[in-house]
């Protein structure tokens, strides 16, 4: 039986400007390890990334808030930037 708590599934990426690019003009990882979910880009990835496994973003549950986690720098070994998307919540839509 296949583990349903991880899972990977790839997504063309297509450029959102330049009309004349390839198509796609990349592709898109993303990953379910069971507890949160991770974005990946093929040849884009985080400090510990070989070839093109690397994962560039995690969408998590943190102290019961939801957070974006985002390594924007292949070079650092911690995240870039950790954004809090409480204020996200539909409730607060007014």
């Amino acid at each position: 039986m296949p583990d349903r708590r991880h899972t990977v599934h790839e997504f063309p990426i297509e450029d959102q400007v330049d009309e004349d690019a390839p198509h796609p003009a990349g592709t898109a990882v993303v990953e379910h390890d069971g507890g949160s979910i991770w974005l990946g880009a093929v040849g884009y990835g985080d400090f510990h990334a070989q070839a093109d496994e690397g994962r560039i973003a995690r969408l998590e549950r943190a102290a019961g808030r939801l957070r974006l986690v985002i390594w924007a720098d292949r070079g650092r070994e911690t995240p870039t930037h950790v954004i809090d998307l409480e204020g996200a919540k539909l409730p607060r839509r007014r």
